[in-house]
């Protein structure tokens, strides 16, 4: 599931962006060097972490890093890919705490923003009874966050462009680990 859940993300993330307006800063295929800073990674192997280390980043340590920061941080690979889906591209967009807060308050319990068996436990519950209500519950957590920032006016156009993909991507997708989709009646 990270394969088909990174191939969505690459398809917004582009390349090389140094936008002083994007809150996110300097970017290549969507890592930050702000991320690249606090995982420490060095990838020029000089013993500090900066621009050039974002540079000289390959595409395969790109994926590694997106795997360890935001696929195996929110533990996508223990959800019901649909789930797996929306929350990664929220790790990835919004922060991997932020991703989780929001998909812990759409399935009803605590929001302290780490993914561990009570969460993975509420998030099963939910999407085996009410598949779409609650997909659209995270997508919709996720748009109130984006509605907030300041730089919505900026960029808020294509946060919710895709946001509106990611929902539909993981409606396409089953809503339980195992692969049985519950049947879809609560639309």
């Amino acid at each position: 599931m990270f394969e088909r859940a990174m191939a969505f993300v690459e398809r917004w993330e582009g390349g090389w962006s140094d936008d002083p307006r994007d809150p996110g800063g300097l970017t290549k295929w969507g890592v930050t060097l702000r991320a690249l800073a606090a995982a420490a990674l060095d990838v020029t192997g000089d013993g500090r972490v900066d621009r050039r280390d974002l540079a000289a980043m390959t595409r395969a340590e790109a994926r590694a890093f997106y795997r360890a920061a935001y696929w195996n941080a929110c533990r996508c690979g223990d959800m019901p890919p649909a789930v797996a889906l929306l929350v990664f591209d929220s790790a990835v967009n919004q922060g991997p705490r932020r991703a989780a807060r929001i998909v812990q308050a759409a399935a009803g319990v605590a929001a302290d923003g780490i993914v561990g068996p009570v969460t993975l436990a509420a998030i099963e519950r939910e999407a085996r009874l009410r598949p779409d209500s609650f997909l659209r519950d995270v997508a919709a957590r996720r748009a109130l966050h984006y509605s907030g920032l300041p730089h919505i006016v900026r960029f808020g156009l294509g946060w919710f462009r895709r946001l509106f993909a990611a929902h539909l991507e993981a409606a396409r997708l089953p809503n339980i680990r195992d692969g049985y989709a519950a049947p879809r009646a609560d639309s």
